[in-house]
């Protein structure tokens, strides 16, 4: 009795024919050969091979729009050892998807985040490759709703907005052209600033800041803040303030609604210690809480997490958690969508930079994925004695 096999050839044949070989099995008296157009949309047939990522939402009938999403890339034949010939689509396969590789091991894998336009339930978007002539267009900027590393001026034309205590641009609120760093203060006596950026938050249901920052170079106080729900519109009609305020208060010292992370390198009464970083709201002495914090302002730089999901806020530097606390004990109100920094010195000074600044969508758990198995552009049904054979070729 004859047996019927079917099975999928794809990985010598997207290797060859990423490498400019053209390859077809060779035909014989036993078996015959049908040309078959590949399974739907191809996207773009400089790519020869792609394969199918199935993503499961996790929250049921909640859909997630413009959503980015990790997608872990084992490496395959026909991929540039790179991976800079790595391209998704949506699941028609004809929309090119942003995408930016967090992590890229040479012929082994990759992880990339995608910003996918829908996820319901469950969906599926396509992996291109097999293009050994394709440079990355691995972007940042695509898929996060934030990325500004500084690298150009960002008070010209690019989404954010300064205010300075005391007007001097090259004090505060200050773009280095050289290190490609924003100063929200140089070590000198009562500077102040404030920056926003152009982001509303209340539109994001959850979301996860990340930056980087420096602060030394001086005598060793005040510090710098991270808001967030924050009020903007007292800064355009007055100004930030110095000293112990750090620009997170107007300059008379009135209390401006939002909330704050605080990196403070003087303590006041009721602190814990000296240098210490709190959850703050309204004013900088209104403290929800308060940790004692030794790299505050060790003249090193450092990495912070401030993630919000389901009025949640928990702080993470160095990849270590400082503190969560739930907004709703103190109001959680979110009146304000306003997303920036702000630092000041007063009597004592120091740098107090900050760089690498990110925001993108969260959820909880976040959606999952898997690669499937490979196609080619073209598909080729064998018929021998022995059964049906498919094999990908290009």
């Amino acid at each position: 009795m004859s047996a019927r096999i079917i099975g999928v050839v794809s990985t010598l044949i997207c290797m060859t024919a990423a490498a400019g070989v053209q390859h077809a099995p060779s035909a014989s008296s036993a078996a015959t050969f049908t040309e078959q157009p590949g399974w739907g949309s191809w996207w773009d047939e400089s790519w020869i091979c792609r394969a199918r990522v199935f993503i499961d939402n996790h929250l049921g009938d909640r859909l997630l729009t413009e959503f980015p999403i990790p997608i872990y890339v084992p490496y395959r034949d026909g991929m540039r050892p790179d991976f800079a010939d790595i391209r998704f689509t949506d699941m028609e396969g004809r929309k090119a998807l942003p995408y930016w590789l967090e992590e890229v091991v040479p012929s082994s894998h990759a992880t990339a985040w995608v910003r996918v336009p829908e996820i319901p339930a469950a969906t599926n978007v396509y992996l291109y490759f097999g293009n050994p002539d394709a440079s990355s267009e691995s972007d940042t900027r695509g898929y996060a709703e934030l990325w500004e590393d500084f690298a150009a001026d960002p008070l010209r034309g690019s989404g954010w907005t300064v205010y300075r205590h005391s007007g001097q641009g090259g004090l505060e609120g200050y773009w280095d052209p050289q290190g490609g760093h924003l100063y929200l203060t140089r070590p000198d006596r009562d500077l102040g600033a404030s920056i926003f950026t152009d982001i509303d938050l209340r539109t994001l249901d959850g979301w996860l800041l990340t930056f980087d920052y420096l602060v030394g170079g001086g005598t060793g106080a005040e510090g710098f803040c991270a808001m967030f729900y924050k009020d903007e519109a007292p800064y355009s009609s007055g100004r930030p303030s110095s000293g112990n305020g750090l620009g997170f208060t107007e300059a008379e010292g009135g209390a401006i609604s939002g909330y704050g992370v605080e990196f403070d390198a003087r303590g006041g009464e009721g602190d814990p210690a000296m240098q210490h970083v709190a959850l703050i709201k309204d004013r900088a002495d209104n403290h929800l809480v308060t940790v004692g914090e030794g790299r505050v302002a060790d003249g090193l730089w450092h990495n912070v997490e401030l993630l919000h999901y389901r009025n949640q806020i928990t702080l993470s530097l160095d990849q270590g958690v400082l503190f969560s606390h739930n907004l709703t004990s103190s109001g959680g109100d979110r009146d304000y969508g306003g997303l920036g920094f702000s630092g000041a010195t007063g009597e004592h000074t120091n740098d107090h930079l900050i760089d690498n600044v990110t925001l993108r969508k969260w959820t909880e758990p976040m959606p999952s994925s898997l690669v499937g198995d490979t196609e080619g552009l073209y598909q080729t049904v064998v018929e021998t004695s022995f059964g049906e054979i498919k094999a990908l070729y290009r």
